[in-house]
């Protein structure tokens, strides 16, 4: 989950300005929601231990600190984030 497509790769590489930098930042956001996900079901996962748990937490803060940034870059540019 949160991976670009070949095509979509394909894409964004044939974008130039604000258009490459629309297309960059949704696929950020997407890639960084999955990540969210799997640090909210590590941190939750009664098998990660103290540290992973630690780990999980600061990349649940990173990530979703990012994502607002990138949401605020998207407006911005009078866009919308990818539907997940």
């Amino acid at each position: 989950p949160g991976l670009a497509s070949a095509e979509e790769i394909g894409r964004l590489s044939a974008l130039r300005g604000d258009d490459a930098e629309t297309l960059f930042l949704q696929l950020m956001i997407r890639h960084h929601r999955a990540g969210l996900e799997m640090a909210q079901a590590t941190y939750n996962d009664p098998r990660s231990g103290p540290a992973t748990k630690q780990l999980a937490l600061s990349m649940i803060g990173d990530q979703g600190n990012e994502i607002g940034q990138m949401t605020l870059l998207l407006q911005e540019r009078g866009a919308d984030p990818l539907p997940t």
